[in-house]
């Protein structure tokens, strides 16, 4: 990918850069660890998803080193799936050539924790990870490097990082990795950082375990936290210093992310008032099951007991667990809460069925409006369209030890050949081509990305569904492999692990075969496919020219509210909507903000 520095990415830096007083930065006496740094609070930057938060926390470590001497620079994130992502993007060619050139031929030394990076292979010594030694012995001699250090929250948290056991020492003495971290002196930059809530053991890993000079957190959404008492008690936002606030209304409305267009399929005779058969979660008692409440009776579900005692509909899922008696999960991630309310006929395979029909039909629309870029200069480069499918069972997909492919997979397939063979009817030339190689390998048009793969290192064809997912995001804007062949990979699916943190920008559909339950940000999840496109040529598009991009987010009809709650959300963000005006209004900035909602019967 083509990279370019946009003027709000160089608006966000100079904040940040403006927040740190030179006066309070003094050389230190040791040569490997970073200036010392005074009286500076925290650095937070909020920035929408999709507009580019990686390049400006790059770019800024460059720019520290250049204007301070800061070298040594630790990123945490909270997700294999996001530092894969972040990987990728540290060590692309087009990202290193881009930053030589700007700063003068500055590089960045990467270093990646991985989970089994402190195991010991029987009969050797136990030795510190290479990427920690490397990082904690650079010195600021070697004038155009930057030190940095990729890990997620889990392995800071490890007890091999505390561990002071091991045959070999940093700095001659230290034989604890995380006192060996701590003595760099390092600036730590937190991505996602609602996922580091200052009140819980994460928070405390990095402010007592690294120590760090100054923490800078990067993110869409920051957590929260409580003020006042009694009535006077209200939630607010947990910034420790706002420098920058690029919020979802400027993003949108500037043109800086994609537009949003949100469809669920209609449940059968419901858009006609009738009344749809459900069961609400009434009670959760734990230690001993769920009881849920119909028209007809209430029923109890202990722990263990499939939910299709309640309907046929549910079959395949238990009652996983109960947290407390305001939780229970079941065996398909869905968090249960007192009032929730389960509709059987969404659980069953014909809606299913349907929600996968609409999103083909959504797919192709745009492959062919974005192969042909109908409202772009006659000769502009294609735009490669990719699909992204939340799922809730793994087994659904991937099959079991017995199958090769679960039914959904199976499904996908056959109505896909189905889609191909009626798009390839009125197809000409080159996409004609595209398809019909699609056609032959439908198989190779769909990749998988789950936690359980991690067992499976031996599957070829899986990891390397894996890794066009996490890794090979460049790839997956591309029409063409390496040697000439179509590049025919765009119908990814995932359990929940994406749905924050991972993005593709060429992402146009994403489809929610199942509600999670969560309470995660509607923001994020649309997240996944907001950032705007790259043609095939590697750069990346913006919204003029007659040409507007739109993502199609297709859910079920248990999370029609959706659209609202999303647009909600945004405009608190930008303090658009006072609290409780949801009508009008809300129908008003859903125009204003260039979203729709359709109801597909």
């Amino acid at each position: 990918m083509k990279l370019e520095k946009l003027q709000y990415q160089l608006e966000v830096i100079e904040s940040a850069i403006k927040a740190i007083n030179t006066n309070n930065v003094s050389t230190g006496e040791r040569f490997d660890a970073n200036p010392i740094l005074k009286n500076t609070r925290g650095i937070d930057i909020k920035m929408e998803t999709g507009t580019g938060k990686t390049y400006v926390y790059t770019r800024l470590m460059h720019e520290l080193k250049q204007r301070f001497g800061f070298f040594k620079f630790i990123i945490l994130v909270p997700s294999v799936a996001i530092k894969e992502g972040t990987k990728a993007s540290l060590q692309s060619p087009e990202w290193n050539s881009h930053f030589r050139q700007e700063f003068s031929n500055q590089y960045i030394q990467l270093g990646v924790i991985n989970a089994g990076d402190f195991d010991s292979k029987k009969g050797k010594r136990k030795q510190i990870p290479e990427s920690i030694r490397s990082f904690c012995e650079g010195t600021r001699n070697e004038t155009k490097t930057i030190q940095v250090l990729l890990m997620n929250d889990a392995m800071l948290a490890s007890k091999s990082m505390i561990a002071d056991d091991y045959d070999s020492t940093l700095f001659g003495s230290e034989s604890s990795p995380i006192n060996g971290l701590q003595r760099t002196k390092p600036v730590v930059i937190i991505d996602e950082p609602h996922r580091f809530n200052k009140r819980n053991k994460t928070w405390k890993n990095v402010t007592e375990g690294l120590k760090p000079q100054l923490i800078i957190r990067l993110g869409a959404t920051f957590p929260d936290k409580i003020i006042g008492s009694g009535r006077s008690k209200r939630m607010v936002k947990d910034y420790e210093n706002l420098v920058y606030d690029l919020h979802a209304v400027q993003a949108f409305n500037d043109g800086l992310v994609k537009g949003v267009h949100i469809v669920y399929p209609a449940v059968p005779n419901v858009e006609n008032g009738d009344e749809i058969f459900r069961f609400k979660v009434k009670e959760i008692v734990k230690g001993k099951g769920v009881t849920f409440s119909s028209a007809k009776k209430n029923i109890q579900i202990k722990i263990g007991e499939s939910l299709s005692l309640l309907d046929e509909s549910f079959v395949g899922i238990t009652l996983e667990s109960i947290a407390s008696s305001d939780s229970a999960t079941l065996s398909n991630d869905l968090e249960l809460k007192k009032g929730l309310e389960l509709l059987p006929s969404i659980f069953g395979t014909s809606y299913q069925e349907l929600l996968l029909q609409q999103a083909l039909e959504a797919h192709f629309e745009k492959e062919r409006f974005n192969f042909f870029r109908y409202n772009a200069n006659n000769h502009s480069p294609r735009i490669k369209t990719n699909s992204l499918f939340f799922i809730d069972n793994i087994s659904s997909f991937r099959g079991t030890e017995n199958e090769k492919k679960g039914w959904l997979r199976l499904k996908f397939e056959e109505l896909l050949k189905e889609k191909l063979e009626q798009e390839i009817k009125a197809a000409q030339g080159e996409y004609k081509d595209f398809l019909q190689v699609s056609l032959r390998n439908v198989s190779g048009t769909i990749a998988g990305y789950f936690a359980e793969d991690s067992a499976k290192k031996g599957d070829e064809a899986i990891q390397q569904e894996v890794d066009d997912i996490l890794r090979n995001k460049e790839q997956m804007l591309r029409f063409k492999n390496d040697d000439g062949s179509w590049n025919i990979r765009r119908f990814l699916f995932s359990k929940w692990t994406l749905r924050e943190g991972w993005d593709n920008p060429n992402v146009f559909v994403i489809t929610k075969l199942r509600s999670s339950g969560s309470e995660i940000s509607k923001i994020q999840e649309v997240g996944r496919g907001l950032r705007l496109p790259f043609d095939e040529n590697g750069v990346r598009q913006s919204q003029h020219m007659g040409e507007e991009f739109r993502l199609t987010y297709i859910i079920d009809f248990s999370e029609r509210e959706f659209a609202k709650k999303l647009v909600g959300e945004i405009n608190a963000d930008g303090g658009k909507l006072a609290e409780g005006k949801v009508t009008e209004q809300l129908l008003e900035l859903l125009v204003k903000a260039n979203y729709s909602t359709n109801v597909v019967s």
